[in-house]
């Protein structure tokens, strides 16, 4: 059974219906993500690796959900830094969601100087920002890279909420999956684990109760929240 197919049994086993689906790699390239389809979902933003197997990025955004992509290709660097983004409409203002993934072998340095000149162009847009994804580092240890990265996070008012270990194994328990955002923008959130078994990742799920997205037809129930899954 294909990953694609797997992802579908278990969101309805789980009664799992996010708004949007961030992926870290996909293994997919430009030709093949144009065609891959997810039940109710649709490609809104994605980054493929031409000349490198394997890895890349994409967002999947329901069918009804208005969004406009965004081009970041710019920014990405192979075996460094990759990054895809939408914007989506909410009720009061827009939101940027990013999807982003750090090579562990690659240059830290330059890293950083990608990460810093992304947000300087997001943050020019005054849209709110969530940003996702495998950083690969241990956000649970307090090392120079995540003290680095959050300095650049916080200068654009961005806080990282995942406050539970994302990659478990045998002989380690890690925090390298996190979801950055505007604490002050979004008020009532919360970041839940979900355990799916297509990864030696969990996913991730984030709850915004206070902004409902805009969608073409359907409109959230009076109440309802907002859910964003990061998985990889």
């Amino acid at each position: 059974m294909a990953k694609n197919e797997e992802l579908i049994i278990i969101m309805q086993d789980k009664f799992v219906s996010p708004h949007l689906i961030c992926l870290n790699e996909h293994h997919l390239k430009t030709h093949e993500i144009s065609k891959f389809t997810l039940n109710s979902f649709k490609i809104a933003a994605s980054y493929c690796r031409e000349r490198v197997p394997k890895g890349g990025v994409c967002i999947m955004t329901r069918q009804n959900i208005q969004f406009a992509s965004m081009d970041l290709s710019n920014f990405c660097r192979e075996r460094i830094f990759k990054i895809c983004a939408t914007e989506v409409n909410s009720k009061k203002d827009k939101i940027i969601v990013g999807c982003i993934y750090r090579s562990p072998s690659g240059d830290t340095a330059q890293f950083m100087e990608l990460m810093e000149d992304t947000l300087s162009f997001l943050y020019n847009r005054s849209s709110s920002i969530i940003l996702c994804g495998d950083w690969n580092m241990n956000y649970s240890l307090e090392t120079p890279t995540k003290k680095r990265l959050d300095i650049i996070m916080n200068a654009y008012n961005l806080v990282q909420i995942v406050n539970f270990s994302t990659r478990i194994t045998h002989n380690s328990t890690t925090l390298i999956d996190c979801i950055y955002l505007d604490v002050m923008q979004f008020k009532k959130v919360a970041a839940s684990q979900h355990i799916n078994g297509l990864s030696d990742h969990d996913a991730q799920i984030i709850t915004l109760d206070s902004t409902l997205i805009e969608c073409q037809k359907i409109r959230p129930k009076k109440g309802a929240s907002n859910q964003y899954t990061n998985t990889k």
